[in-house]
């Protein structure tokens, strides 16, 4: 299934096999498109290469040239802030400069991935946002004290019999799935039924 999400941090979290298979699935690693971008990069390189020594400018024909590239940026960054802010989740996606997105999220990834670790659902009532665990056996990693304040006790000390407690585990209700603009059309017939 496809779900249209720009790549990001997620692109270090696999191997190279992995990469590879996922790409291959997709349909896109044809003999075609590898020759069409080697074609494009050896362009994109020669003209590097070649640029400077072929088209020789003043110094004043690039500091215009310069200064109407930035003013392209700047109106094109103004524009996109008055976008409609209620356009989809998906439409966002399709429209986002995904060289840029993959650029900001592995620097973001490079540069801080050791992140901390806080859940602001099981912290007490104090200001501190970490959860210190205290793990107590290296033969089960994820074995710690529970240390978690009590929230759901003080709703059922007036019972007189033990609750019915049903949990629903969702691994996802995003904008693929659920709502009126979902694109996801099988799941979210699934949902509503």
């Amino acid at each position: 299934m496809k779900t249209l999400l720009p790549l990001g941090k997620d692109l270090f979290a696999y191997n190279f096999d992995d990469l590879i298979l996922t790409v291959s699935a997709s349909g896109q690693l044809t003999p075609m498109n590898l020759t069409f971008g080697s074609i494009a990069i050896v362009f994109v390189l020669g003209l590097f290469y070649l640029g400077p020594r072929v088209f020789r400018f003043s110094l004043t024909a690039y500091f215009v040239l310069t200064g109407f590239l930035f003013s392209g940026l700047l109106a094109v960054n103004l524009l996109k802030a008055n976008r409609d802010l209620e356009a989809s989740e998906t439409k966002r996606n399709v429209e986002l400069n995904k060289s840029r997105y993959l650029t900001e999220e592995s620097f973001d990834h490079l540069m801080y991935g050791g992140e901390f670790y806080f859940d602001f659902y099981l912290r007490g009532t104090n200001d501190d946002l970490l959860i210190i665990k205290e793990f107590t056996n290296d033969e089960f990693p994820f074995l710690h004290k529970n240390n978690y304040p009590d929230v759901l006790s003080p709703f059922f000390d007036t019972l007189t019999q033990a609750p019915d407690l049903v949990f629903i585990f969702v691994e996802s209700l995003g904008k693929a799935y659920s709502g009126k603009d979902a694109y996801s059309v099988v799941l979210r017939h699934f949902l509503i039924h």
